[in-house]
């Protein structure tokens, strides 16, 4: 067996600041070219060839539908016990946040108790639900991005819709919560796991070099599947 040279401190200190600027380089890289937003599109819920989504999107197509949200509000001064009692007030504040909502960029129209008669046979499916206390603001939307509107209409919600138990809903509303969810999850078990390898390199090896040698190849190797990914246009998400 033959003695080996050790590599030269000079050596071992300009490889450690060349794999730490590659992981430097690659980071910012991402950051710069990856979008890891996760993206929650039709085929999240259905396969694109559902005969339920096909006849959606046709009839989408046909009559230039956009999307819809749903505030329900309650009011808290009438109970299904006595609905006849005087609900001004309430219906004040729900034109109140018509007003908020029409004003907001993204919602083309808004139809509440406050523009539209809820005893109307038509208008009265969508506004007046089951609960004789309940009202619903129905939200025609364009096709902003739900990232950039439900942030606008949940400050809507925050400032104008306390004592009124408001609950936002619609498909826009929920694609952004879904995301939303999935992207904390991401950062979430993301942590857990980089502070769990970290832990077990650190207790099995007891050697700061070996540990941070190893962080930086995984970041490094971590980064360039990303932008692998990017180049050859494969989206992030499910």
């Amino acid at each position: 067996m033959f003695p080996t040279a050790a590599p030269s401190p000079r050596r071992s200190r300009t490889g450690a600041w060349l794999s730490l600027g590659l992981v430097v380089a690659s980071a910012l890289a991402v950051a710069r070219w990856v979008d890891l937003t996760p993206r929650v599109e039709s085929d999240f819920f259905f396969a694109a060839d559902d005969p339920q989504l096909v006849e959606d999107q046709a009839v989408r197509a046909r009559y230039r539908t956009g999307q819809q949200a749903i505030l329900r509000v309650v009011d808290p001064g009438a109970s299904a016990a006595d609905p006849a009692v005087d609900r001004r007030e309430t219906v004040d504040r729900i034109e109140a946040l018509a007003d908020a909502f029409a004003a907001v960029d993204g919602v083309e129209r808004v139809y509440s108790a406050a523009t539209h008669d809820p005893d109307d046979p038509l208008y009265g499916r969508i506004l007046a639900p089951p609960d004789p206390a309940a009202s619903n603001i129905v939200l025609q939307l364009d096709e902003t991005d739900p990232e950039v509107l439900v942030p606008r209409l949940e400050a809507v919600v925050t400032a104008l819709g306390d004592g009124l138990s408001p609950v936002l809903s619609g498909a826009p509303v929920i694609i952004e919560q879904i995301r939303r969810s999935l992207f904390r999850d991401l950062l979430v078990f993301t942590g857990a796991a980089v502070l769990m390898v970290t832990l077990l390199v650190g207790f099995l090896y007891r050697d700061a070099a070996v540990l941070v040698g190893m962080l930086a190849a995984s970041a490094l190797a971590v980064n360039a599947t990303l932008l692998a990914v990017r180049w050859m246009g494969v989206a992030i998400g499910l």
